[in-house]
C-alpha cells in the first residue's frame, strides 16, 4: 500500500505543505513541530498561512506558550 503522501493525486498538497512550512520559518524561526498533531495537509496549510498572514505564532494560535525545553 502507498502513503496517502507519495500518491500522485496528493503530490501537488505535500508542495503546498512545504511552501507553507518554509514560509512560517522564514517569519517566525523553527519553532514548528508538525509531526504529532492530527491536523491533515490541507488544515496545516491553511492554518500555517494563517499564521503569517496575522502575525502570530502557532503557538499563539492553540492559545500556549513554546517551552524549548519541553519534549514535544
Amino acid at each position: 500500500m502507498i502513503p496517502n503522501f507519495l500518491r500522485r493525486e496528493n503530490q501537488h498538497k505535500t508542495g503546498e505543505m512545504k511552501k507553507a512550512i518554509n514560509k512560517y520559518i522564514e517569519h517566525f524561526g523553527n519553532d514548528l513541530i508538525t509531526e504529532t498533531a492530527s491536523y491533515s495537509e490541507e488544515e496545516w496549510i491553511k492554518i500555517l498561512n494563517y499564521c503569517v498572514e496575522n502575525n502570530i505564532t502557532i503557538w499563539e494560535y492553540w492559545g500556549e506558550e513554546y517551552d524549548p525545553k519541553a519534549d514535544y
